[in-house]
């Protein structure tokens, strides 16, 4: 069972969330790595990348029905995205920086298709992909990076809507409850991912 974890204030998860939650707009994270200092932006049905000073864009995934969490393999080699209204998760494989391989199919290989809502997403260090699940059987739902096998991670909240990894080697999942208003942690079965990005 997940226990609550500590809220310190500035510079804390919360309140990471919380400042992110205030601003309207879209959400933006530069994955300095792999897509060469370009910047990946979820808008409604789509997955744009662009320059990070706005000289150019370029839409890589479309339609979506509500693109979400987003995540990088541990190899940066296959971009994760979270579609919430269908539950499916989509793998793109990264062909070059800002180029992602829509062969054998334009929507991506789906991993999972579930009849749950998703929301964000971290990928741990053995490249399992974590997803926040909201609705009727909330949890953190695990993926393996082909989609082949799954755990799941019962919440008591049907707004399970944000993991990501910290503590020892990163085994220590934090999630966020948004229906209660908690940070809630529980132990992860694997190490934890390391981010190859700044926000």
């Amino acid at each position: 069972m997940p226990r609550p974890g500590p809220d310190p204030g500035p510079g804390s998860l919360r309140q990471a969330l919380a400042d992110a939650n205030a601003n309207v707009g879209d959400d933006r994270i530069l994955f300095a790595e792999a897509l060469d200092g370009e910047t990946v932006t979820l808008t409604s049905e789509q997955l744009s990348i662009f320059d990070p000073d706005g000289s150019g864009i370029e839409r890589k995934i479309f339609p979506l029905l509500g693109p979400n969490g987003i995540g990088l393999s541990p190899d940066e080699t296959t971009l994760y995205v979270a579609d919430t209204p269908t539950g499916r998760l989509w793998a793109y494989r990264i062909v070059e920086p800002g180029a992602l391989d829509r062969e054998p199919r334009p929507e991506g290989v789906c991993l999972a298709n579930t009849l749950g809502h998703f929301d964000s997403l971290a990928v741990d260090g053995e490249g399992w992909i974590a997803v926040a699940t909201l609705g009727a059987n909330p949890s953190i739902s695990a993926f393996s990076p082909d989609g082949s096998e799954s755990e799941r991670f019962p919440m008591p909240d049907p707004l399970t809507t944000n993991i990501c990894f910290g503590g020892e080697d990163g085994r220590t999942a934090y999630v966020t409850l948004s229906g209660t208003g908690q940070l809630v942690t529980f132990d992860w079965p694997r190490p934890g991912g390391v981010l190859h990005f700044s926000a």
